[in-house]
């Protein structure tokens, strides 16, 4: 799996994962993820509310720590009312975000 994240205009990282990710099914994620993929709605679709396809948001071990990162691509993000593509997307890519877990068992923080 090839993952394409633009955060900034000046900076493109690709990252290269040959371990299998999990794609996200409702009800599986974390308070914390669970806040994250929605505060994505509330950017991408500018308030409007929407919802994410589930090929939109990934969990896998990114960084070998044993835990599941989490990957939210705008790609998969559908608004209510027009227009209907997240406003992350631009002419001919949309932006993905990615959030590194962190901490210990009880006590988790996602890095952004």
């Amino acid at each position: 799996m090839i993952i394409l994240l633009k955060k900034f205009m000046s900076v493109t990282i690709i990252i290269y994962s040959v371990i299998p990710s999990t794609t996200f099914a409702q009800g599986t994620m974390s308070k914390a993820a669970n806040w994250l993929i929605n505060q994505a709605i509330v950017d991408g679709c500018e308030g409007r509310g929407g919802k994410f396809d589930s090929s939109g948001i990934f969990t896998a071990d990114l960084d070998g720590d044993g835990r599941k990162d989490l990957i939210i691509s705008h790609i998969a993000l559908s608004c209510n009312g027009m227009p209907i593509n997240s406003n992350m997307c631009g002419a001919s890519i949309c932006s993905s975000d990615v959030y590194l877990r962190r901490g210990v068992k009880g006590r988790v923080k996602l890095y952004h």
